[in-house]
C-alpha cells in the first residue's frame, strides 16, 4: 500500500503505512530504506536519519543505503560521518553512477565549492 501512495504522491499516508509495517518485519531492509525516503518529502531529517540507519542495520554492506545515509548525513551537516559513509558505500560498489554523483556533492559541500543541498534537491 506504501508504494502505491508513494506514487500518488500522499506521502504523510505512504509514511504511516511504512512505520507501521517497520513496526511488525524486523528483518526487511526496505521498509526503513523507503520511510527514510518518505520522512525527505515530509522534511523530517531526524526521521530520515533514524530509518536510514535503521535500514543499514538489518543490510550494513549495501551500497545504495549508505548512499542514501550519505545524503541525509550531508542535509544533517553531518560531513565527515557523510564523507566516510559515502566512501564506503564507493569501496564496497565502485562502479555505481550514483553514488559516485553523491560522492561528488558530498566533497563539493565539504570543500565549499557547493552550496549544502536541500530537501527538495534530494528528492527531485
Amino acid at each position: 500500500m506504501a508504494k502505491s501512495l508513494q506514487r500518488l504522491d500522499r506521502h504523510t499516508e505512504a509514511f504511516e503505512q511504512l512505520e507501521s509495517a517497520f513496526k511488525i518485519e524486523s528483518e526487511n531492509s526496505s521498509i526503513p530504506m523507503e520511510a527514510s525516503l518518505e520522512a525527505m518529502h515530509l522534511k523530517d531529517l531526524d526521521k530520515a536519519i533514524y530509518y536510514s540507519e535503521e535500514s543499514l542495520k538489518r543490510k550494513p554492506h549495501d551500497a545504495a543505503i549508505l548512499g542514501n545515509h550519505a545524503m541525509n548525513l550531508l542535509l544533517a551537516e553531518k560531513d565527515s560521518e557523510a564523507l566516510a559513509t559515502i566512501n564506503e558505500a564507493i569501496r564496497i560498489l565502485p562502479s555505481d553512477s550514483v553514488n559516485r554523483n553523491i560522492e561528488a556533492i558530498v566533497r563539493d559541500v565539504v570543500s565549499g565549492k557547493r552550496k549544502r543541498p536541500t530537501f527538495e534537491d534530494t528528492i527531485k
